[in-house]
């Protein structure tokens, strides 16, 4: 293993989304990569295909999803006491229901939420030194 690869990604009508883009295999069940960005605001499902030679592709071996990174334009309340535990409403767009939520406060892990709607999460902020105020 340890070897380099390339991927190939197809929509669900067939046509390449992107192709050709270095793959590192660590193992027989793991590949990693990076996607170029999305071109549109569209969620999108692609089937994953890996090559050794660029050319002959394997036949679909995983499914991403990908989807347009949300914007937040508002937190509720925007600031609250650091003994944790505040309920914050997180208003934005893009949001989509997925497993694993999590926001952070500046650089650190700032806890788990759930999704209400594309344009709300709901969160619970942990404790922290001092007040917070900052949400990513």
């Amino acid at each position: 293993m340890g070897a380099y690869y390339t991927v190939r990604a197809v929509d669900s009508n067939g046509a390449v989304t992107w192709d050709a883009i270095k793959a590192h295999l660590h193992n027989t069940s793991r590949v990693d990569f990076t996607t170029p960005p999305i071109s549109s605001l569209l969620t999108q499902t692609l089937n994953i295909s890996v090559s050794l030679n660029s050319q002959q592709y394997s036949p679909s071996v995983a499914r991403i999803l990908l989807y347009a990174r949300p914007s937040v334009t508002r937190l509720i309340p925007h600031s609250g006491p650091g003994s944790g535990n505040t309920s914050i409403r997180v208003i934005g767009s893009g949001f989509y229901p997925t497993r694993g939520l999590q926001f952070f406060l500046g650089a650190r892990d700032g806890g788990t939420c759930n999704y209400v709607s594309s344009s709300e999460l709901s969160c619970t902020a942990p404790a922290v030194n001092g007040s917070a105020s900052m949400l990513t």
